[in-house]
């Protein structure tokens, strides 16, 4: 296979110190542990002794206490020589609370007998297991540990009712994932309704659910998460048994079969206060049963087709609402915009895809002063006009205009104004120049996050004109092909600060813009994706420049 060319596509990954130093660290481990096994004469005293189940006369000499530290952080793997290791300082590993068991590379089998090792264990994750390591057997291995508090099964995706059965004596359980667990169905919701102990339950998108097995789960008095996003059979019928969960503060319901009726028997749960029902499809009308749930500080309600303006007038009694998400609702206009302005108490707002709000609506949010976060992202109408209001907002942080086509230069003249702003989004605003950012640059000093992301128009001379937002860590530049590396380059050496930096598909960059860019000393992540003149000799310019042996480690994927 040949080697690839500067014509071939790279993503350029940094890999942060932190991970060097874990990776450094397992190695020293183990090369320690090595170092320090007993010789051949100390085995067989300790293969006498264990033999005897005399454990107290196996001298602690042999091993190094590099080693017990090492094993009890998970960094060493199953192979034999550590296996006899563990036989020997078992003793230790018993005292053991938290395992993350992922870390041990074992296999079913070998997993399960690691965690059998330690009666006290708390903590145990699983998660990720999807190509089939972990199955129904290798959970009856851990009924005996009755300290277990939170267990991590998440896309273990060979696990059944049957191995959720073996979980019946783990009593002492408040936290269990379940997520993307595609074979558990009602049968194994009867075993989890016995855990009475359970305060967190993750059921994501455990497609097999019903009505019939959420309403297993009622015994959970002190359920106070619940996560049911995805599991697509669930009805009003199993809603309704998720009023008597009076505990619950949290629940999730992204995607279920939920219509006015179910919202409505949700109305005992007084303690709610966070709420996602993205994607319910089936909410419409006044939403019944939502002005209930007054202590409710976040709601999710996007993706909601159906909502309209007169669904919006149920916030009114919310009166601690903080966050509110009404992305892709197409049928909220102006008028809706006006119902969400009279909950003062809202410091974040998503108004994405709402392609009927324009000026109006937008001016219509003047009354949000505590607002820090406002996304307007595809409201096609936008313009200067409506962001012109958004300067009484001295609060916000956060501003997300991508896509708004009528945003020009002179509109940015107005967001200028907005010198609070930590991240602004300008992604696809085709209309914006090098005027425009010459604006902003002088006012927004405190911008931590821009993304100019296929901004075509801008030149050099506007990228220029950023090189005083020294404050900023996260630059999206992709698809700016009228710059050259004249501007990149005068950015990569203003811009010190930058953790992460895209210039994919920026088709004028060169070697040059590779070279300055590998001087930037806190730089962890550089996307230069489709920039098709960079060459391998660019390529072996950044790696020796990001001085990979002391701070990072590149890598690059086709």
């Amino acid at each position: 296979m040949s080697e690839p060319s500067g014509k071939d596509f790279f993503r350029v990954k940094i890999i942060p110190r932190q991970v060097l130093k874990r990776q450094r660290t397992r190695r020293a481990a183990w090369s320690t542990a090595v170092s320090s096994m007993p010789t051949e004469k100390d085995n067989a005293v300790s293969t006498q002794c264990l033999a005897q189940g005399n454990l107290g006369q196996v001298r602690r000499s042999h091993l190094h206490t590099t080693l017990v530290d090492a094993l009890r952080r998970g960094l060493l793997p199953l192979d034999p020589r550590t296996q006899l290791l563990l036989r020997l300082v078992s003793r230790d590993l018993r005292d053991l609370v938290s395992s993350d068991v992922r870390a041990l590379r074992a296999t079913d089998e070998t997993r399960m007998c690691h965690a059998g090792r330690f009666p006290r264990l708390q903590r145990l994750d699983l998660s990720g297991c999807d190509a089939g390591e972990v199955s129904d057997d290798g959970l009856a291995g851990l009924a005996h540990l009755s300290c277990l508090t939170s267990l991590d099964l998440a896309r273990c995706l060979r696990v059944t009712d049957a191995g959720l059965a073996a979980l019946r004596p783990l009593t002492n359980l408040t936290t269990l994932n379940l997520a993307v667990c595609r074979r558990v169905t009602d049968a194994g919701m009867r075993v989890v309704g016995g855990l009475t102990g359970l305060e967190v339950l993750d059921l994501n998108r455990c497609r097999l659910l019903t009505d019939v097995g959420v309403g297993s789960l009622v015994p959970l008095s002190r359920l106070a998460s619940l996560n049911l996003r995805g599991c697509w059979l669930l009805g009003n019928a199993g809603i309704a048994a998720l009023a008597q969960l009076t505990a619950l503060a949290s629940l999730n319901l992204g995607g279920c079969q939920v219509t006015d009726a179910g919202l409505a028997a949700l109305a005992p749960l007084e303690r709610l206060s966070h709420l996602d029902l993205m994607g319910c499809l089936g909410l419409e009308g006044n939403l019944p049963g939502l002005s209930c749930l007054t202590g409710l500080t976040f709601l999710n309600l996007s993706v909601c087709g159906n909502l309209v303006d007169e669904s919006l007038r149920a916030l009114g009694p919310l009166h601690v609402l903080t966050s509110l998400n009404l992305r892709g609702c197409v049928h909220v206009t102006n008028e809706g915009a006006a119902a969400v302005a009279a909950r003062t108490s809202l410091t974040g707002l998503s108004l994405r895809g709402c392609g009927s709000v324009d000026d109006a609506g937008i001016a219509a949010l003047r009354p949000l002063t505590g607002l820090k976060s406002l996304d307007l992202g595809w409201c096609a109408h936008a313009s200067g006009m409506g962001l012109a209001a958004l300067t009484e907002l001295v609060g916000l942080e956060a501003l997300t205009i991508s896509e708004c086509t009528r945003v020009s230069d002179v509109d940015l003249a107005v967001v200028a104004a907005l010198s609070g702003l930590t991240s602004l989004d300008l992604r696809g605003c085709d209309k914006v120049c090098d005027t425009g950012l010459t604006a902003l640059s002088g006012h927004l000093t405190m911008l931590k996050t821009l993304s100019l992301a296929e901004c075509a128009k801008v030149t050099d001379v506007g990228l220029t004109a950023l090189t005083t937002l020294t404050c900023l860590t996260d630059l999206d530049l992709s698809g700016v092909n009228k710059a050259t590396d004249v501007g990149f380059v005068a950015l990569a050496l203003s811009l010190t600060n930058l953790v992460s930096f895209s210039l994919r598909r920026c088709r004028q960059v060169t070697d040059t813009t590779v070279l300055a860019v590998a001087a930037l000393p806190a730089l962890t992540f550089l996307d230069l994706g489709c920039c098709l003149r960079v060459t391998d000799s660019g390529f072996s310019l950044l790696a020796k420049g990001t001085k990979a042996g002391a701070r990072a480690l590149l890598k690059l994927e086709r």
